[in-house]
């Protein structure tokens, strides 16, 4: 399998795919937690199942880009359509699951909790984002498959 599974994420311009990298560095830097409890995860989980589901009611009047904006604040990163939910999940490094719930239509299934798993696996092997890794392979049009 090659990056070509982030082909519809995949921008053409090189420029901007080392901006979105550069800011998804300064992002890990910035957004860290001196301590994180358990009440930590709740806020921050039921904040973003509540904005995804309030800015969800709105969606279908915004374009694609304008959707996107308006659910993360920017538009540098990949559109999320809007006719689809979402899973959020939240656990320390160790594994201990803090936060974990779904929202949207009812397109989330057993699958989306293999494809977090795979997230948490890339970021604690890489200690970096899953997003960014994704990018930088993405960028480099790196054979992603594992070794055999």
């Amino acid at each position: 399998m090659s990056s070509k599974i982030f082909a519809s994420t995949k921008d053409a311009d090189p420029k901007r795919v080392e901006e979105i990298i550069a800011r998804a560095k300064e992002e890990e830097e910035s957004l860290r937690f001196v301590t994180f409890t358990p009440d930590d995860a709740f806020t921050i989980g039921t904040g973003i199942r509540d904005k995804f589901t309030e800015v969800q009611q709105i969606a279908p009047t915004l374009s694609g880009e304008d959707a996107h904006k308006e659910r993360f604040g920017h538009g540098a990163y990949q559109k999320f359509p809007a006719n689809r939910g979402i899973a959020i999940h939240i656990e320390t490094f160790t594994g201990h699951t803090l936060f974990t719930a779904t929202a949207g239509p009812p397109t989330t299934n057993p699958t989306n909790w293999k494809w977090i798993r795979g997230k948490i696996n890339v970021t604690k092997a890489q200690h970096a984002s899953s997003y960014r890794i994704g990018r930088e392979w993405t960028s480099r049009d790196m054979d992603v498959s594992p070794a055999v």
